[in-house]
């Protein structure tokens, strides 16, 4: 799985050559990663900038996602952010984000940070633009 979503591996032999991928990474909020104001974001979108995450392979210390690596040596996350499917995880979280937040814990982004306004921008994808993407991807 993913360290930072939980989204299963798509090899289907556990020990497959070469590295894990995931195509389609959700919300770490869905994965029961919890992270200050990031954990709305996908594993696509966050690990090309400046945050840290922070849990028991670091000793729970500060460390850089964009620099996973180091510590998830057999983990390869496509910094592409501008995937069609994942126009439909945006969707989801923006409009059903205090749904998530009371079932998995996780926590809204405080007003005026990063995640919040990550958060107000994926409110504005309309549903018939995410099933067009989630078609085109899928060949649907």
């Amino acid at each position: 799985q993913c360290p930072f979503c939980g989204a299963n591996c798509e090899h289907v032999n556990p020990d497959h050559p070469g590295d894990h991928r995931v195509s389609i990474h959700r919300p770490q909020c869905l994965g029961g990663f919890q992270q200050t104001d990031s954990q709305i974001i996908t594993c696509t979108d966050i690990i090309t900038g400046d945050g840290t995450f922070q849990n028991k392979d670091t000793n729970y210390q500060p460390y850089l996602y964009k620099k996973y690596r180091d510590i998830y040596k057999d983990w390869l996350i496509s910094p592409n952010s501008s995937l069609y499917y994942s126009s439909y995880w945006k969707y989801f979280v923006a409009h059903y984000v205090d749904d998530i937040v009371k079932y998995f814990g996780a926590k809204k982004p405080p007003p005026g940070s990063d995640g919040d306004k990550t958060l107000q921008e994926w409110k504005k994808l309309e549903w018939d633009k995410v099933k067009k993407d989630l078609k085109e991807s899928f060949g649907l």
